[in-house]
Protein backbone atom coordinates (compact mmCIF):
# COMPACT_ATOMS: atom_id res chain seq x y z
CA UNK A 1 0.00 0.00 0.00
CA UNK A 2 1.58 3.25 -1.10
CA UNK A 3 2.24 5.41 1.97
CA UNK A 4 0.48 8.49 2.47
CA UNK A 5 2.11 12.33 3.10
CA UNK A 6 0.48 14.27 5.57
CA UNK A 7 3.06 16.89 6.31
CA UNK A 8 5.63 18.66 4.95
CA UNK A 9 8.99 16.80 5.05
CA UNK A 10 12.42 18.30 5.54
CA UNK A 11 14.75 19.10 2.83
CA UNK A 12 16.71 16.05 4.04
CA UNK A 13 16.49 14.52 7.01
CA UNK A 14 18.36 16.63 9.06
CA UNK A 15 18.12 15.22 12.80
CA UNK A 16 19.50 18.44 14.71
CA UNK A 17 19.67 16.86 17.94
CA UNK A 18 22.00 14.16 17.09
CA UNK A 19 25.58 13.50 16.23
CA UNK A 20 25.12 12.44 12.10
CA UNK A 21 23.24 14.64 10.07
CA UNK A 22 22.00 14.29 6.66
CA UNK A 23 22.18 17.03 4.44
CA UNK A 24 22.81 17.38 0.41
CA UNK A 25 26.53 17.76 -0.52
CA UNK A 26 28.30 21.01 -1.12
CA UNK A 27 30.57 21.55 -3.91
CA UNK A 28 32.09 23.94 -1.41
CA UNK A 29 32.43 22.17 1.33
CA UNK A 30 32.89 18.33 0.54
CA UNK A 31 35.44 16.60 -0.61
CA UNK A 32 34.89 14.48 -3.32
CA UNK A 33 38.09 12.76 -3.23
CA UNK A 34 37.67 11.14 0.33
CA UNK A 35 34.04 10.07 -0.27
CA UNK A 36 34.67 7.85 -3.30
CA UNK A 37 37.71 6.65 -1.82
CA UNK A 38 37.75 6.06 1.87
CA UNK A 39 33.48 5.93 2.15
CA UNK A 40 32.05 4.71 -1.57
CA UNK A 41 35.09 2.13 -2.30
CA UNK A 42 35.62 0.00 0.51
CA UNK A 43 32.01 -0.39 1.01
CA UNK A 44 31.47 -1.34 -2.29
CA UNK A 45 34.25 -3.90 -2.29
CA UNK A 46 32.96 -5.38 0.25
CA UNK A 47 29.31 -5.58 -0.88
CA UNK A 48 30.09 -6.93 -4.74
CA UNK A 49 32.99 -9.39 -3.65
CA UNK A 50 32.73 -12.05 -5.74
CA UNK A 51 29.90 -10.86 -8.13
CA UNK A 52 32.14 -8.61 -9.97
CA UNK A 53 35.37 -8.73 -11.08
CA UNK A 54 38.36 -6.97 -9.25
CA UNK A 55 39.57 -4.87 -9.32
CA UNK A 56 36.77 -2.20 -10.11
CA UNK A 57 35.87 1.28 -8.92
CA UNK A 58 32.27 1.91 -7.85
CA UNK A 59 32.01 5.66 -8.91
CA UNK A 60 35.22 8.37 -9.20
CA UNK A 61 35.83 11.34 -8.05
CA UNK A 62 34.75 13.23 -11.03
CA UNK A 63 31.50 11.30 -10.86
CA UNK A 64 30.84 11.60 -6.87
CA UNK A 65 31.75 15.93 -7.67
CA UNK A 66 29.14 15.60 -10.61
CA UNK A 67 26.45 14.01 -8.24
CA UNK A 68 27.00 16.81 -5.68
CA UNK A 69 27.19 19.47 -8.18
CA UNK A 70 23.55 18.42 -9.70
CA UNK A 71 21.73 17.81 -6.11
CA UNK A 72 21.72 14.29 -6.31
CA UNK A 73 24.02 13.16 -3.60
CA UNK A 74 23.13 13.41 0.02
CA UNK A 75 25.80 13.19 2.86
CA UNK A 76 25.86 11.95 6.04
CA UNK A 77 28.37 14.38 8.32
CA UNK A 78 29.71 13.42 11.55
CA UNK A 79 29.06 16.86 13.34
CA UNK A 80 31.21 16.04 16.41
CA UNK A 81 34.34 15.33 14.00
CA UNK A 82 32.86 17.29 11.19
CA UNK A 83 33.89 14.69 8.98
CA UNK A 84 31.64 13.00 5.82
CA UNK A 85 31.07 8.97 7.21
CA UNK A 86 28.15 8.09 4.63
CA UNK A 87 26.38 8.61 1.47
CA UNK A 88 23.51 8.48 -1.40
CA UNK A 89 22.43 8.97 -4.62
CA UNK A 90 19.35 10.31 -5.40
CA UNK A 91 18.24 10.19 -9.15
CA UNK A 92 14.57 11.47 -10.22
CA UNK A 93 13.55 10.47 -13.22
CA UNK A 94 9.90 12.79 -14.35
CA UNK A 95 6.88 11.26 -15.80
CA UNK A 96 7.45 7.94 -15.20
CA UNK A 97 4.45 5.28 -15.85
CA UNK A 98 3.51 3.09 -13.76
CA UNK A 99 4.00 -0.74 -14.40
CA UNK A 100 1.17 -2.19 -16.39
CA UNK A 101 -1.16 -4.59 -14.79
CA UNK A 102 1.29 -5.02 -11.51
CA UNK A 103 -0.13 -4.58 -8.24
CA UNK A 104 2.53 -2.27 -6.19
CA UNK A 105 0.28 -2.63 -3.06
CA UNK A 106 -0.07 -6.35 -2.89
CA UNK A 107 2.02 -8.15 -5.24
CA UNK A 108 -0.78 -10.60 -6.03
CA UNK A 109 -1.09 -13.24 -8.20
CA UNK A 110 -4.83 -13.60 -7.79
CA UNK A 111 -6.98 -12.68 -10.98
CA UNK A 112 -9.57 -10.83 -9.31
CA UNK A 113 -6.22 -8.94 -7.67
CA UNK A 114 -4.66 -8.27 -10.68
CA UNK A 115 -7.87 -6.75 -11.99
CA UNK A 116 -8.27 -4.52 -9.14
CA UNK A 117 -4.63 -3.10 -9.46
CA UNK A 118 -4.81 -2.47 -13.00
CA UNK A 119 -7.90 -0.24 -12.19
CA UNK A 120 -5.86 1.45 -9.40
CA UNK A 121 -3.10 1.95 -11.95
CA UNK A 122 -5.65 3.91 -14.11
CA UNK A 123 -6.77 6.35 -11.60
CA UNK A 124 -2.97 6.97 -10.17
CA UNK A 125 -0.35 8.44 -12.21
CA UNK A 126 3.19 8.45 -11.10
CA UNK A 127 5.13 11.83 -11.68
CA UNK A 128 8.63 10.55 -10.65
CA UNK A 129 10.52 7.92 -10.06
CA UNK A 130 13.27 8.28 -7.28
CA UNK A 131 16.06 5.98 -8.17
CA UNK A 132 18.21 5.52 -4.46
CA UNK A 133 21.92 3.82 -5.28
CA UNK A 134 25.51 4.50 -4.05
CA UNK A 135 24.43 3.89 -0.21
CA UNK A 136 27.67 3.77 1.60
CA UNK A 137 28.96 3.87 4.92
CA UNK A 138 32.17 4.64 6.31
CA UNK A 139 33.43 1.01 8.24
CA UNK A 140 34.21 2.71 11.69
CA UNK A 141 30.31 3.84 11.43
CA UNK A 142 28.54 0.87 10.41
CA UNK A 143 25.70 -0.66 12.69
CA UNK A 144 25.01 2.75 14.22
CA UNK A 145 21.82 3.99 11.95
CA UNK A 146 23.55 5.95 9.45
CA UNK A 147 22.46 3.97 6.54
CA UNK A 148 18.57 4.39 7.92
CA UNK A 149 19.15 7.79 8.15
CA UNK A 150 19.95 8.33 4.60
CA UNK A 151 17.30 6.16 3.69
CA UNK A 152 14.85 8.23 5.01
CA UNK A 153 16.61 11.66 3.94
CA UNK A 154 15.95 10.12 0.06
CA UNK A 155 12.10 8.92 0.73
CA UNK A 156 11.75 12.25 2.13
CA UNK A 157 12.80 13.77 -0.88
CA UNK A 158 10.52 12.01 -3.07
CA UNK A 159 7.67 12.64 -0.78
CA UNK A 160 8.87 16.31 -1.12
CA UNK A 161 7.96 16.17 -5.03
CA UNK A 162 4.60 15.17 -3.95
CA UNK A 163 4.04 18.30 -1.87
CA UNK A 164 5.70 20.31 -4.74
CA UNK A 165 3.09 18.41 -7.56
CA UNK A 166 0.35 19.60 -5.39
CA UNK A 167 1.83 23.06 -5.13
CA UNK A 168 1.17 23.60 -8.54
CA UNK A 169 -1.83 22.02 -8.93
CA UNK A 170 -4.01 23.71 -6.53
CA UNK A 171 -1.77 26.85 -8.76
CA UNK A 172 -2.94 25.33 -11.92
CA UNK A 173 -5.82 23.79 -11.45
CA UNK A 174 -7.12 21.69 -14.69
CA UNK A 175 -3.52 21.10 -16.16
CA UNK A 176 -3.57 17.54 -14.77
CA UNK A 177 -4.95 14.95 -17.18
CA UNK A 178 -8.24 14.55 -14.47
CA UNK A 179 -8.59 15.05 -10.93
CA UNK A 180 -9.74 11.84 -9.83
CA UNK A 181 -6.36 10.47 -10.65
CA UNK A 182 -4.03 10.47 -7.47
CA UNK A 183 -0.51 11.58 -7.96
CA UNK A 184 2.04 8.90 -6.15
CA UNK A 185 6.02 9.00 -6.62
CA UNK A 186 7.94 5.87 -5.89
CA UNK A 187 11.64 5.44 -4.53
CA UNK A 188 13.27 2.33 -6.31
CA UNK A 189 16.48 0.70 -6.11
CA UNK A 190 18.42 -2.13 -7.56
CA UNK A 191 20.48 -4.95 -5.71
CA UNK A 192 22.90 -7.05 -7.76
CA UNK A 193 23.05 -10.69 -6.32
CA UNK A 194 24.79 -13.65 -7.27
CA UNK A 195 22.23 -16.24 -8.89
CA UNK A 196 23.83 -19.56 -7.83
CA UNK A 197 24.97 -18.71 -4.55
CA UNK A 198 24.09 -16.57 -1.22
CA UNK A 199 25.92 -13.60 -0.76
CA UNK A 200 25.53 -12.77 2.92
CA UNK A 201 25.99 -9.02 2.58
CA UNK A 202 23.47 -8.69 -0.67
CA UNK A 203 20.89 -10.60 1.59
CA UNK A 204 21.31 -8.67 5.10
CA UNK A 205 20.40 -5.44 2.41
CA UNK A 206 17.38 -7.05 0.67
CA UNK A 207 15.91 -8.12 3.83
CA UNK A 208 16.25 -4.88 5.33
CA UNK A 209 14.55 -3.04 2.13
CA UNK A 210 11.90 -5.51 2.03
CA UNK A 211 10.63 -5.73 5.61
CA UNK A 212 6.88 -4.77 5.99
CA UNK A 213 7.73 -2.06 7.87
CA UNK A 214 9.75 -0.70 5.68
CA UNK A 215 7.93 -1.51 2.38
CA UNK A 216 10.15 -2.07 -0.62
CA UNK A 217 8.43 -4.56 -3.08
CA UNK A 218 10.31 -6.59 -5.97
CA UNK A 219 8.74 -5.29 -9.37
CA UNK A 220 11.46 -6.83 -11.96
CA UNK A 221 14.31 -9.20 -12.43
CA UNK A 222 17.12 -8.90 -15.07
CA UNK A 223 19.47 -12.23 -15.47
CA UNK A 224 22.90 -11.91 -16.84
CA UNK A 225 25.59 -14.28 -17.34
CA UNK A 226 29.33 -14.08 -15.93
CA UNK A 227 31.52 -11.78 -17.80
CA UNK A 228 28.56 -9.42 -18.59
CA UNK A 229 29.76 -5.88 -18.82
CA UNK A 230 27.56 -3.36 -16.43
CA UNK A 231 27.65 -0.78 -18.73
CA UNK A 232 30.90 1.38 -16.69
CA UNK A 233 34.22 0.70 -17.97
CA UNK A 234 36.09 -2.48 -17.56
CA UNK A 235 33.50 -3.33 -14.62
CA UNK A 236 32.25 -7.16 -15.32
CA UNK A 237 30.41 -9.54 -13.67
CA UNK A 238 32.29 -12.84 -11.90
CA UNK A 239 29.67 -14.65 -11.30
CA UNK A 240 25.71 -14.59 -13.11
CA UNK A 241 24.24 -12.45 -11.04
CA UNK A 242 20.73 -10.69 -11.11
CA UNK A 243 19.51 -7.07 -10.82
CA UNK A 244 16.06 -6.97 -8.56
CA UNK A 245 14.08 -3.87 -8.86
CA UNK A 246 12.52 -3.08 -5.78
CA UNK A 247 10.18 0.19 -5.48
CA UNK A 248 8.45 1.74 -2.22
CA UNK A 249 5.19 4.07 -3.42
CA UNK A 250 4.27 6.85 -1.57
CA UNK A 251 0.69 9.00 -2.39
CA UNK A 252 -0.49 12.11 -1.14
CA UNK A 253 -4.34 12.30 0.06
CA UNK A 254 -6.92 14.06 -1.88
CA UNK A 255 -4.41 15.55 -4.47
Amino acid sequence: MATSVTQQPPEAADSSGDAVVVRWGSADRDDAVRLAQEVIKPSYLVGEHGIIQEPFQRASPQEVQEWINLKQLLVAEDKTNQCLIGCVRAQVEHNYALPNNNDHNNNSNDSDAQNEASSKDQQEFCIAVVKLGCLAVHRNHQGKGVATKLVEAVESFAQSLLLEEAADKNNNSGSRPSPQRRAVVAVQLEILSPCHWVHTHKERVRSWFTHPSRGYKEEAVEEMTAGTALGVADVRLATDAKFVTYKKYFALNDL
